[in-house]
């Protein structure tokens, strides 16, 4: 080949390489939770539009609750291939702020854009939605419902379902937002409105259209834009929100980049869109939740009574999240179980089997949310991971190691799992 034909050869080679290079989307990895992504959820929209705006190919990992979220990274630590966590509230901002696997964002002036009950000041987290945690009943039906915490606590007389504190927002924001109430009072108050649960949840779907819309329960956990979703979509205006006396426990959920990011300039790109008018608009029709900009809402949303915000300290949240978190939960679940299988047997006795019978299907229900036990093969497996994942070396690290495992309390015995832990670290 001629010299003249093998440059052009190259340059030709070379501009086509740089072309496709160029015209190579960029791919941004989001992990969310599941509702988030649903068909009816508002991921299908951002996602449709966020690729039109930024020529990126948009990847919405969904995990099965917004709970989850935090655990699922921090196991895989620098080996995650997310690039933004969209979905934490402030239940869990101080552990995702202490974990060290965020960077801060390139947002400026951020305050002066958002529309939020609360002032934000965070450099790490972007928020993009938020609501109040409520008591959601049918009005056809319950007459009188409860017009404080107290007075549901005391004096309604009804069904309630709520979901678990260990796999759902809702279910954990209902222990906090009753520490902010009753501060060491709280369990005590927590003991007599179990007598009024029916049944503990894993997701809020299954507590809501399962027991709540198929009418086994009168009362469900949930939030107060709820009654909004079914004036939008059925014309129904018999579903109601309580706003307590005392206040209803705010909730923002935000999005944070992960420190591991090679994406961090898109990544931006995305925090910044979530405040957009494109993007907050999608929100109050398919989160069934306010905007965090100061934009229309559906018609629907006039219905709606606003609460008073209640709201405990993240840092406080987090000193108490051992007392508020798996060990009250299975202590609750315990005791709902022990009262339906002590009715059980007074049925029983009394010739009620078709009462028992029901017992035991609530038994079952409830059974089905209490954690497997490990085996000390699979402890010792789960220890490993952590140890690798986190690049533990020695017993310096213990501390990091045994924080990501505390995850494991209720389906393992704690003290094997620090003897465990020891044994590889030593």
């Amino acid at each position: 080949m001629p010299a003249e034909e093998k440059m052009r050869f190259i340059y030709i080679t070379l501009l086509f390489l740089l072309s496709t290079t160029v015209l190579k989307a960029e791919k941004l990895t989001i992990y969310t939770y599941d509702s988030f992504v649903s068909e009816w959820g508002p991921g299908p929209i951002i996602e449709k539009q966020f690729e039109e705006a930024y020529q990126v190919e948009l990847d919405l990992v969904a995990v099965d609750s917004a709970a989850t979220l935090l655990n699922k990274v921090i196991l895989e630590g620098s080996n995650t291939k997310a690039d933004i966590i969209l979905g934490l509230d402030m239940n869990l901002f101080e552990s995702a702020k202490e974990s060290g696997l965020f960077d801060n964002h390139s947002l400026t002036n951020l305050n002066d854009k958002l529309n939020l009950p609360i002032n934000w000041e965070s450099k790490l987290f972007v928020p993009y939605n938020y609501g109040y945690f409520a008591f959601v009943y049918n009005n056809k039906n319950l007459k009188n419902p409860p017009k404080s915490m107290d007075e549901l606590i005391n004096s309604t007389e009804a069904r309630i379902v709520i979901q678990d504190p260990r796999t759902s927002t809702p279910g954990l924001g209902l222990l906090t937002w009753m520490k902010a109430l009753y501060g060491d009072e709280a369990y005590s108050n927590w003991s007599k409105l179990n007598k009024k649960i029916i049944a503990v949840t894993k997701g809020w779907t299954d507590a809501y259209y399962n027991f709540f819309m198929s009418g086994e329960a009168d009362i469900v956990l949930s939030y107060t834009s709820s009654p909004a979703a079914h004036i939008m979509f059925e014309d129904n205006y018999d579903i109601s929100a309580s706003t307590f006396e005392e206040g209803n426990y705010i909730s923002v959920e935000f999005a944070g980049i992960l420190k591991s990011s090679k994406n961090k300039d898109m990544a931006n790109n995305f925090l910044n869109f979530m405040i957009s008018d494109d993007f907050q608009s999608v929100i109050p029709s398919t989160n069934i939740m306010y905007p965090v900009t100061n934009i229309d809402l559906p018609d629907a949303y006039k219905e709606l009574e606003i609460p008073k915000p209640l709201q405990l300290e993240p840092k406080n949240i987090n000193d108490n999240k051992e007392e508020v978190d798996d060990s009250k939960a299975l202590q609750i679940i315990n005791k709902m179980i022990k009262q339906r299988n002590d009715s059980i047997s007074q049925f029983k006795n009394g010739g009620r089997n078709d009462l028992a019978e029901k017992e035991e299907k609530e038994v079952e229900i409830l059974s089905k949310y209490k954690p497997a036990q490990l085996s000390d093969e699979e402890i010792t497996s789960k220890v490993k991971e952590v140890i690798e994942q986190s690049g533990a070396t020695s017993m310096q690290d213990i501390g990091k190691v045994m924080g990501i495992l505390k995850s494991l309390s209720g389906s393992a015995d704690m003290g094997l799992v620090s003897k465990i832990v020891k044994d590889e670290l030593s």
